[in-house]
């Protein structure tokens, strides 16, 4: 069955034991980005077009043709690895030729010089979850602002940038233009794919990273443990999600999923809505018996 195209939906009505079949209801919304006065995210600046940093002088080195994938060629490609057992667990790099790396085995290869930073493409989460997917509504739901995922925006995208600190995993990849998580459990894999101008515009994640590094972005190449930590932490206090920050959306999720608080249906919806709106991401599920795609 079709579906790539849709945007991420919207989980509604508190989930039954969990020993039941889950009554899943879907839907999708349209409604404006909710971006509270001086609260962590300018609509206007939301129009998925990423601008170089203020004047980053990092040239981009010639690697090979840009690749033809689209998305739905990207996810279909990456399913294919999942279901053969083919795509490591954990944080990994594809290159435009279609081969995929730990991230790693990335840094060694670029740091050999046998590829370059401009050949880097996607770069994909791919977590194991050993339970069905109604037991983890956040993850299954929410799957790019999942703690690992959060750390893997930051890293990926300095990798883009071009920074480099092997001691986390930060290699140059400048050629990088999607960001995937990858989710399998027992009954569902879950894909969703977003490009790295909307994630970083319209997460703030771009000027999080020039406020931190100041006029060092313009000389930079290798970034400290404490430059590292302080782009975490305002990338997690921000208010972006409809008045809340991560820390927020993590209790709020789980006090209405897991604890059945209704009161809370608003809130959620609200975060739904602009989750779908920062990460405009392109999601895909398939049943795990099938291997064929569903309707969420």
């Amino acid at each position: 069955m079709g579906g790539a195209t849709v945007i991420s939906p919207f989980l509604q009505g508190t989930r039954r034991n969990l020993d039941e079949s889950p009554p899943f209801k879907w839907e999708w919304f349209s409604e404006p980005l909710d971006c509270p006065p001086n609260e962590g995210c300018n609509p206007e600046s939301m129009v998925g077009t990423m601008s170089p940093l203020e004047g980053n002088p990092r040239p981009f080195q010639g690697g090979e043709e840009v690749s033809v994938m689209d998305k739905k060629e990207i996810v279909e490609y990456l399913a294919k690895k999942v279901f053969n057992g083919e795509l490591k667990t954990g944080y990994n790099i594809m290159l435009k030729n279609k081969q995929i790396y730990t991230d790693g085995k990335y840094g060694k290869l670029v740091k050999s010089n046998k590829i370059s930073p401009e050949d880097a493409f996607v770069y994909i989460i791919n977590d194991y979850n050993e339970g069905e997917s109604y037991n983890d509504p956040f993850l299954y739901l929410f799957p790019l602002i999942d703690s690992d995922s959060i750390y893997g925006i930051r890293h990926s995208y300095l990798d883009k940038l071009g920074f480099y600190n092997p001691t986390y995993s930060i290699y140059p990849a400048t050629g990088l233009e999607y960001f995937g998580v990858v989710v399998l459990f027992s009954d569902k894999l879950v894909i969703e794919l977003t490009d790295f101008d909307t994630l970083a515009t319209n997460t703030g994640l771009r000027k999080i990273v020039v406020n931190v590094l100041g006029k060092d972005i313009l000389t930079q190449n290798k970034i400290s443990s404490y430059q590292l930590s302080r782009i975490d932490i305002k990338l997690r206090d921000q208010i972006l999600f409809a008045g809340h920050n991560l820390g927020d959306v993590y209790r709020i999720i789980n006090d209405y999923y897991e604890e059945h608080d209704t009161s809370l249906a608003k809130e959620v919806l609200a975060i739904a809505n602009t989750y779908n709106r920062v990460f405009e991401p392109y999601r895909v599920v398939y049943d795990t018996t099938t291997r064929q795609q569903v309707l969420m």
